[in-house]
């Protein structure tokens, strides 16, 4: 059969985490504490950490791992990688929720319908509007408070209003009910109030929902390579860093075009948010990490880096 599956035949036998340590000992890692390497190795599991040991593998080596490398380093790498998703979903959430308010006001407030996602003249496609109630008909389904809540207390109309729709769908749904929006002129408002243009807000919520994701699913986000990336900003007054144009056009398929179109989206949403403080901190001193991600040197010294660093508010919104 057509399955893509190839001819050979699994045979590796499991190892314990005590066996995986002394492998990557036989391929060159320090490992000082062997007794932390197997706890570390038994709680992450290898799979999960086998990736982080790429980077100090040697070149043309099979699995041989660099002069010097210890185990310390790996779980560094790791470690950055986690706090790196922990920042990530900081910021998404900041966004989300904008997002979902946004989306509710304006389209609320066209004809001042609380229930205008339940109106088909609304949307641009048929089917999309049938996906659109199809969600939220099985959103019905599951114990939201605030949702049963409605449930309880009223009988009609069937379906929530606007503002308790939003909360229940998730983030990739809205993106799709904002693209179904038939009137320009709506998308636009939705946009204008993320601080953003139409075409870039979609192209950025794609790229989030999948940043999102992969946060969520505790992927590797730092090495990532993702299937797509943000739309750059050329002549939208949108917030984007000043010395993109001296850096190379691959820049523009990097982690730091993702984080720079996070950010240039806080700057409307959570004007005042700690994040690229955090993430100024979280890259320091970490060259290979840095390089890796697509980010200058001078990253910092931009003023629209610098500018979000100095706004920096604990008790931001």
């Amino acid at each position: 059969m057509g399955n893509g599956r190839g001819g050979g035949h699994f045979n590796k036998p499991p190892l314990s985490s005590a066996e995986l340590v002394d492998l990557l000992v036989a391929r060159g890692l320090v490992v000082d504490d062997r007794s932390l390497a197997r706890e570390a190795l038994f709680h992450i599991g290898y799979y999960r950490l086998a990736p982080y040991l790429r980077p100090f593998e040697r070149q043309g080596g099979r699995h041989e791992i660099a002069p010097g490398t210890t185990f310390a380093d790996v779980l560094s790498l790791y470690s950055f990688d986690r706090d790196l998703r922990l920042l990530a979903m900081d910021s998404l959430a900041r966004i989300e929720i904008a997002f979902r308010a946004a989306l509710s006001e304006v389209m609320s407030q066209v004809d001042s319908d609380s229930h205008w996602y339940t109106r088909p003249h609304y949307f641009a496609d048929a089917n999309d509007f049938r996906v659109l109630q199809g969600n939220v008909a099985q959103a019905l389904e599951q114990p939201f408070p605030a949702l049963q809540d409605y449930l309880r207390r009223y009988r009609t109309p069937e379906l929530p209003p606007s503002w308790l729709m939003v909360e229940v769908l998730s983030i990739g749904q809205l993106n799709r009910v904002h693209k179904a929006l038939k009137q320009p002129a709506h998308r636009r408002a939705v946009a204008r109030g993320m601080g953003s243009t139409d075409n870039l807000l979609s192209s950025w919520l794609d790229v989030f929902v999948r940043l999102r994701n992969l946060a969520a699913h505790h992927e590797r986000m730092w090495d990532v390579r993702l299937e797509r990336y943000p739309q750059v900003p050329e002549g939208e007054a949108v917030e984007w860093p000043r010395h993109w144009d001296r850096l190379l056009e691959e820049s523009a398929k990097t982690m730091y075009c993702v984080l720079s179109a996070v950010q240039s989206t806080l700057f409307t949403v959570s004007p005042t948010s700690p994040w690229a403080g955090e993430l100024a901190s979280l890259l320091a001193g970490r060259e290979l990490e840095r390089e890796t991600m697509g980010f200058p040197a001078d990253w910092t010294e931009d003023p629209f880096w610098a500018r979000a660093i100095a706004a920096a508010d604990p008790g931001s919104f």
